[in-house]
């Protein structure tokens, strides 16, 4: 049996931090992502409101400016870091308002 853990999710970018590397010298970026939205549950209307923490890890000549204020789609998938806490390991990132 094969499990599936692919997170596709789009927000603003409510916090930044600084960006650390790895072992291998690889750039990590780290930002917490806040998403709004309204589902539909049993008939009911649900006002959907989560923020989670995010991380990339970019190739050794990849750059990536400041994202903050950034509405933007992420996939990736989900983990849980040395403090249990759940984190969203994006592998793609698209930026949807662009010029800001």
């Amino acid at each position: 049996m094969e499990f599936n853990n692919e997170v596709k999710l789009s927000g603003l970018i409510v916090k930044e931090y600084e960006p650390k590397h790895t072992i291998d010298n690889l750039p990590v970026v780290r930002f917490v992502l806040e998403h709004k939205s309204l589902a539909h549950e049993n008939g009911h209307k649900v006002n959907i409101n989560c923020k989670i923490y995010c991380l990339m890890l970019l190739n050794t000549n990849q750059k990536f400016g400041s994202l903050i204020d950034k509405n933007v789609f992420v996939s990736g998938y989900l983990n849980q870091n040395s403090k249990s806490q759940i984190v969203l390991h994006v592998k793609e990132i698209r930026i949807l308002n662009k010029g800001t």
